[in-house]
């Protein structure tokens, strides 16, 4: 089978051993002008991934969420951070760093979440360098830290109890389960 032989038949779809030789020899002296060539067309970048979305907190607690931000083909530009859009209304955003310039982690702490009012608060993420990158990120606000469950039936100390008492507590406020 010799792809070079220049016939057109079925048997024209290999390189003999010593063809293939030759080629990868060829390909070995120029393979460092291909790498540079792809490397200068490609134009330097990076990317934002977020690590732990959806947070969630009971109120008054703050939100913290982990982020990753990546670079390629010697991306070092001064990449400042913001929360774009959903922050809760009064809530604050601050970010550790407040800008990436190269590879690492970063956080935003999401806090004065006292006056939020519970729910769901889908929000974006945004760093603006030569490029604008975004990612999206989930605050879920609880109501507020639940208070610790009443023992109401047998009375708290009680004595003298069956084995398999049953025991009942008192609907705890803010508490969404129970284990």
């Amino acid at each position: 089978m010799d792809y070079m032989d220049y016939v057109n038949d079925t048997h024209m779809f290999m390189f003999t051993a010593g063809q293939a030789t030759r080629m990868e020899a060829y390909f070995a002296t120029v393979a460092s002008d291909w790498k540079t060539n792809v490397l200068s067309c490609q134009s330097p970048d990076f990317t934002v991934t977020a690590n732990n979305s959806p947070v969630a907190v009971c109120a008054p607690t703050n939100g913290v969420f982990n982020f990753t931000f990546g670079i390629s083909n010697g991306y070092n530009t001064n990449t400042p951070l913001s929360v774009s859009a959903g922050l809760p209304a009064g809530a604050t955003a601050t970010f550790s760093p407040t800008a990436m310039n190269a590879a690492g982690n970063f956080t935003l702490t999401i806090g004065n979440i006292a006056g939020v009012t519970p729910g769901n608060y889908p929000m974006t993420i945004s760093a603006a360098g030569t490029t604008t990158k975004t990612v999206d990120v989930v605050l879920s606000v609880q109501a507020g830290i639940p208070a610790v469950p009443t023992l109401t039936t047998p009375t708290n100390g009680a004595t003298g109890q069956s084995l398999s008492t049953n025991l009942v507590w008192a609907a705890s406020a803010n508490a969404a389960t129970y284990t």
